[in-house]
């Protein structure tokens, strides 16, 4: 049975631990998955025993299921990443829209002066 784990990092940090993720599952990939089906080739190539058959059957199984591991993985990562994305793009959009508020705005500072000139019209009568 899987579970998922949340944990919570600083937003600068997400693509290295990221990129730690996807060389555990490039690594497990190199340990677990391509030696298997080197040898399973090899031994579909050269062996004349028919029991050798059953036996890559199951180490292709095998393969098969460590490389689901590490597609699961990536596709974490994956999920990761869309996440960490939303979060950058939205930030990016708060920052446009801070940097483009002037405040005050144009038709404040308009109110404010039509304000004064009717204060300064109504003290002089």
């Amino acid at each position: 049975m899987k579970v998922t784990i949340q944990t919570t990092h600083e937003l600068e940090t997400v693509p290295k631990k990221v990129a730690g993720i996807v060389d555990e599952a490039a690594e497990s990939l190199e340990k677990l998955v391509l030696p298997d089906l080197d040898e399973c080739s090899g031994m579909l190539k050269y062996s004349k025993d028919m029991s050798d058959i059953s036996k890559v059957f199951d180490k292709i199984t095998k393969t098969k299921e460590n490389f689901i591991q590490a597609a699961e993985t990536l596709d974490d990562c994956l999920q990761i990443l869309m996440g960490y994305g939303k979060v950058i793009n939205q930030l990016s959009q708060e920052a446009n829209k801070q940097s483009n508020t002037v405040e005050p705005t144009v038709d404040q500072i308009l109110e404010e002066i039509e304000a004064a000139e009717e204060e300064v019209a109504d003290e002089g009568h």
